[in-house]
């Protein structure tokens, strides 16, 4: 994947090594990063690159919404509601690229090149 995609190979190497660094349950790590992106008004893709993690970690949708409230007083609310609608269109771009792979294992069809971003 390296020379494939040598951006987000770097990411996934910064990410590893991070969370390696932690000691933080992966349930408050999740936590502080989601509202970290919601204080960065990060893009839409970072969001969906962390949203593998979040489910991991066994973070709700409820408890999702209440990092957001909690972080809202100190990022404002153009932050935090900018924040809400990028986690649900990420949510919505993960489930797509779910189906698309579901359906392109299901019929054996060669899986399209990944765009490195």
């Amino acid at each position: 994947m390296d020379d494939e995609q040598p951006l987000l190979a770097t990411l996934l190497d910064m990410n590893a090594a991070s969370i390696t660094r932690v000691d933080l349950p992966m349930r408050e790590l999740m936590m502080v990063r989601l509202a970290t992106l919601a204080a960065m008004d990060a893009p839409v893709r970072a969001y969906v690159y962390n949203l593998d993690a979040v489910a991991m970690s066994g973070l709700d949708v409820q408890e999702v919404r209440q990092v957001l409230i909690a972080a809202a007083p100190i990022i404002g609310t153009a932050r935090a509601l900018s924040a809400a609608d990028r986690l649900v269109e990420a949510f919505g771009i993960a489930v797509a690229e779910a189906l698309e792979a579901a359906s392109v294992e299901a019929l054996g069809e060669p899986e399209p090149p990944a765009l490195d971003v």
